[in-house]
């Protein structure tokens, strides 16, 4: 497993399975391109794609407020292939399979949030006690190019799912909670 700390995005940890990291490693042979020079721009512009939407700003100031809350802000992603066995989601590394709900469980007490992306052809799901879970709802995408249609849902520490439909219902509620305005 190869583990980026974004110079990019303070705060940001992406951790990517050999096989993933391996190809970003032919990409960079390539020489430059839409991606990026560099393993660190190519994971870093994978993260900014899922996050730079305006859109996407609340889903961001719901997890920061969170964090805050638990003194953690760091956000942990996992960019790795998926899959599901016996009806349980798995990611691939090394040429082997390993529990998703494991990974989670292991890193969410030191996030503030998990960033999912692992394929999910089979709609499963996974939660924490501690975090919300950003989770694709299918495919996530091919080699280092999101799908236009890629599209995630958080699943709050409650196990209740936020959607671009109630994400300003939740952001008002955590703001209420820590006492500042949204």
């Amino acid at each position: 497993m190869y583990i980026h700390r974004s110079q990019k995005f303070p705060g940001v940890v992406v951790h990517t399975s050999d096989e993933v990291y391996q190809e970003a490693l032919a990409i960079v042979a390539g020489g430059p391109s839409l991606e990026g020079s560099t393993i660190e721009e190519i994971l870093d512009r994978q993260y900014e794609d899922m996050f730079s939407v305006e859109a996407q700003a609340p889903y961001l100031e719901f997890v920061r407020l969170h964090g805050a809350r638990r003194g953690c802000s760091e956000i942990h992603v996992l960019n790795a292939h998926g899959g599901s066995s016996n009806g349980q989601w798995i990611y691939e590394d090394r040429s082997r399979s390993f529990s998703l709900q494991t990974w989670i469980d292991r890193h969410a007490k030191q996030a503030a949030a998990i960033v999912l992306t692992v394929c999910n052809a089979d709609g499963l799901t996974v939660r924490s006690r501690h975090v919300p879970i950003f989770i694709p709802d299918n495919i996530v995408g091919t080699g280092f190019a999101f799908l236009s249609e890629y599209h995630f849902t958080m699943r709050l520490p409650s196990g209740e799912e936020v959607d671009r439909y109630t994400i300003d219902y939740h952001l008002k509620q955590i703001c209420k909670k820590t006492k500042v305005d949204p």
